[in-house]
Order: structure tokens, then C-alpha cells, then sequence
């Protein structure tokens, strides 16, 4: 009975012998690799922190339907309207990036002047920049013949909302992006013209790992 309880000790002990040598191993395996001082182990590498850039609209105004060949391309504000019915032109010029867009938003601040909106409107792809925003009139408009890239859901009054464009802005280039609504209570944003609330691009970037 005693060589039994005994060998019946000795296998368990074994067994927890093994077992603390299996996590061991385990936690050997998943810790980084440092030196004495805490720092990382010569042939290991540390993903690069992302790189951002803000880039300012270059041009934005907007049409209006029922002042077709009016245009607002100095106007303080833009509009996303449905009665009477008003589109937004913005237009960004991406350059100097170097690695992969990783993430890419559009930044739009609501005026202090209207209490906000239901919508703050669709936001589309246009693949035609080479509209003048001192020119462009509803009659003359660029064709909207982009994808939906973001919509924003109902804005209030004096604050920044943000559109997720990562699909359309992939690396350098110029980018337009027109606002639309469906809703007859407008959205209103600043224009460049009131600079510390300009429409702007805010462009991630990190190395391919």
C-alpha cells in the first residue's frame, strides 16, 4: 500500500514537475526580447508610431438650384440642403506622403450662426477636380458620379464632426468631395474663409510592417 501511495505521489509530482516546465516554456516564449537594461534585444523591431498630416481644403463653395448660375465660391459657409436644394464642393490636394494611408478623415465644422440639423449630409466622391471654386455655378456643376464615402447624422451648433474618407483617399493626390442631403433642414460648415474652423483632411500613414 505505502509503494503504491508512493509511486501514485511520485507520477503526480512528475506531472507537476512537467507542467510548471510547460508554462514556463510558454512564458519564456511569449515575453519580448530585452536586455539587463529593459531594453529590446538586438534583432527585434518596434512598429513605427502612424505619422499624421493635415491638409486644408483648397477650394470650397457650393450650388444652389434655384440661383443656378449664382456662385458662392467666397461665401463663409457651405450648405447641404434639400429645399432649396444645395450642394457643398470641397477640394484637397494630398502631397508628401511617403508610406501607406492607414486612415484618412474629412473635418467639418458647423457654424455658430444655425442651431443644426437633422443631417449633416452625405459626403460622395467626384472624380472631376478641376472645378473653380470662384466659377462653379448649379448650372455648371461638376457630375456627382462617385460612391458614398461617410455620412454624418444630425449636427448642432459651433462643432467639429468628422467623415471617415480612408476608402477614397489612399496616397498623394486631389480629391474632390461633394455633400449632399435629402433632409429641408440644412447643415452649415465654415469655409476656409474663417480660417480656424477650415475644412481639412486629416491623412494617417505608417511603414508596411
Amino acid at each position: 500500500m505505502w509503494f503504491r501511495d508512493g509511486a501514485t505521489a511520485a507520477v503526480a509530482l512528475g506531472a507537476a514537475v512537467v507542467a510548471m516546465l510547460g508554462l514556463a516554456v510558454s512564458v519564456w516564449y511569449v515575453l519580448p526580447r530585452v536586455d539587463q537594461n529593459g531594453a529590446a534585444a538586438p534583432g527585434t523591431t518596434t512598429p513605427a508610431a502612424p505619422t499624421t498630416t493635415t491638409f486644408a481644403a483648397e477650394a470650397d463653395t457650393y450650388v444652389q438650384a434655384d440661383t443656378a448660375t449664382t456662385n458662392y465660391g467666397t461665401a463663409i459657409q457651405v450648405v447641404v440642403d434639400r429645399s432649396p436644394e444645395r450642394r457643398s464642393f470641397l477640394r484637397f490636394t494630398v502631397s508628401g506622403l511617403t508610406d501607406p494611408v492607414i486612415r484618412a478623415v474629412l473635418r467639418l465644422h458647423t457654424i455658430s450662426g444655425n442651431t443644426g440639423s437633422p443631417s449633416g449630409g452625405t459626403w460622395r466622391n467626384v472624380t472631376d477636380t478641376t472645378w473653380s471654386e470662384t466659377a462653379v455655378t448649379w448650372e455648371n456643376q461638376p457630375e456627382i458620379d462617385g460612391t458614398a464615402v461617410g455620412e454624418l447624422g444630425a449636427v448642432t451648433s459651433s462643432t467639429w464632426y468628422e467623415v471617415d474618407v480612408t476608402g477614397l483617399v489612399t496616397g498623394n493626390g486631389t480629391y474632390t468631395i461633394v455633400g449632399t442631403s435629402m433632409n429641408e433642414d440644412g447643415a452649415y460648415f465654415d469655409t476656409r474663409e474663417v480660417a480656424a474652423n477650415a475644412p481639412h483632411l486629416v491623412v494617417s500613414t505608417a511603414p508596411t510592417p
